[in-house]
């Protein structure tokens, strides 16, 4: 699981993705991170190009909402997970299902 970044971003966030070439073609695209009211907006843009063409396109938009590991955790235990131990303050949750007997 990516976790989610703890707060809204500022600003929008662009992060371009090194291209790749692959044969004849130069595969490449960018990540757009945005707050949009509560949540956070991810669009993701592709491309696949040939010398200076573009021979495909395609995006994809999905959300996210703001939460810190510890939020994580917290609503994870309340529904059956307990942190595994050493792993209580990390910034990178590790959970295990208590045992239902």
């Amino acid at each position: 699981m990516q976790l989610p970044p703890a707060r809204l971003p500022a600003r929008t966030v662009v992060r371009l993705l090194a291209d790749r070439r692959v044969g004849e073609h130069v595969y490449g695209g960018r990540m757009t991170m945005s707050a949009a009211g509560d949540r956070i907006r991810n669009r993701a843009d592709y491309w696949v190009r040939a010398a200076e063409d573009v021979l495909r396109e395609h995006t994809e938009t999905f959300w996210m909402w703001p939460a810190t590991p510890a939020r994580l955790t917290r609503e994870l235990a309340a529904h059956g997970f307990a942190p595994l131990p050493g792993y209580e303050e990390s910034e990178l949750p590790a959970v295990t299902l208590r045992d239902r007997r």
